[in-house]
């Protein structure tokens, strides 16, 4: 059976917000749900996901299936999993989900939905890799 991989899912809810003007990508680590105002700001490093893989150098984008949208995508997951986790998922990700963002409109996704996914995609690898064997 393969390695489940280790999931970077600190206490508190990550919210991803794109801002279309700028094509700016934060970060919002809520510490407790309960404190609305304990929270952390970060830009979506846009760097990190460059080392694992260059598909644009310019910067993240959303709304088409292109080479943005793909940077984004990878650089969602690796906030996630690791690198080995993130590279067979992420333009999957792109296809279902980041293509579909408003390219005109400010965009917000929350940490569990993200995490829910990937959990999803794994669950249906295994389960292929089961029938296949059967």
């Amino acid at each position: 059976m393969r390695e489940q991989p280790t999931f970077r899912y600190p206490k508190g809810i990550k919210i991803i917000t794109g801002r279309h003007l700028s094509r700016e990508v934060y970060v919002y680590h809520m510490m407790n749900p309960a404190l609305p105002n304990a929270t952390s700001l970060q830009h979506l490093d846009l760097a990190a996901s460059l080392r694992v893989k260059n598909h644009s150098p310019d910067g993240f984008n959303w709304g088409y299936d292109g080479s943005g949208p793909a940077q984004l995508a990878l650089a969602l997951m690796l906030l996630f999993v690791g690198p080995n986790e993130a590279l067979p998922l992420y333009q999957t990700f792109k296809h279902a989900e980041v293509s579909h963002w408003d390219q005109g409109a400010d965009w917000q996704v929350h940490g569990p939905f993200i995490h829910g996914w990937i959990r999803g995609q794994q669950y249906c690898e295994e389960l292929d890799r089961k029938n296949r064997r059967a």
